[in-house]
């Protein structure tokens, strides 16, 4: 009886920390201009200068070449520290690029293409997804937690051990996404993926009885008593 109830605490405590975290607006305002507006209080370039300067990016220049019929817009991106303009390059409903230009030089300073030009959270800025739950010392001990209740010292070739480590490596790839390396983060999550396919797959197909427990050191107590702990903290981070 009593581990029945250990059981269903645990697995409510598991619920509430993967509830998500209390929604926050994110405010991304944005003001589209006219080519032929003056510049804004503070701006020393134009509108339009911004957009020419984009136009000159070679990355604008092929895409023009190979036939994309591109409508351009200058927006004030709010959301960036200093004073900039975002060319953005529409073709249909799709931002195909994205070129940001100073508002004090009219030099162009960041150009986004593919998947990065419509989407922020790919582009490695800083502070990354997360923020400090991305820093070393967060991330490692509990990376360590997750995995020490179901290490069995005595039998280091179990097929869970494996299992685990495979779910830690996702960590590499979120590393390489918050760089804003998606080139290779994305392709580092295909392998892991196909790993966790042909496990569920042998799970279901081919059903065997477990020869040791899921944990087999640690009293569900304890993990219990953790795991509240753990949820905790995740409400002071958030």
């Amino acid at each position: 009886m009593r581990r029945r109830v250990t059981l269903a605490v645990l697995g409510l405590l598991v619920a509430l920390a993967a509830l998500p975290a209390p929604a926050q607006a994110i405010n991304l305002p944005i003001q589209k201009l006219e080519r032929g507006e003056k510049p804004p209080p503070g701006y020393r370039v134009a509108p339009g200068e911004a957009r020419l300067a984009a136009d000159r990016v070679p990355e604008v220049r092929r895409a023009r070449r190979a036939g994309q019929r591109l409508r351009a817009e200058v927006q004030l991106p709010l959301y960036f520290g200093d004073r900039r303009y975002e060319v953005v390059y529409v073709e249909g409903d799709d931002v195909e690029i994205d070129v940001h230009v100073s508002a004090r030089s009219g030099r162009v300073i960041e150009v986004w293409t593919g998947p990065q030009a419509n989407d922020l959270l790919s582009r490695g800025y800083d502070p990354p997804v997360a923020r400090s739950l991305n820093e070393l010392y967060v991330w490692i001990p509990l990376a360590l937690l997750f995995v020490a209740p179901f290490v069995d010292p005595r039998r280091p070739f179990r097929l869970l051990h494996l299992d685990l480590l495979v779910l830690l490596a996702f960590g590499v790839s979120q590393i390489f996404f918050n760089r804003g390396e998606v080139e290779i983060s994305v392709p580092l999550v295909y392998p892991l993926l196909g790993y966790l396919l042909l496990r569920l797959l042998l799970a279901g197909l081919r059903p065997r009885e477990r020869d040791a427990p899921l944990v087999p050191v640690v009293p569900l107590v304890w993990l219990a008593v953790g795991l509240l702990l753990l949820v905790g903290f995740r409400i002071t981070l958030n």
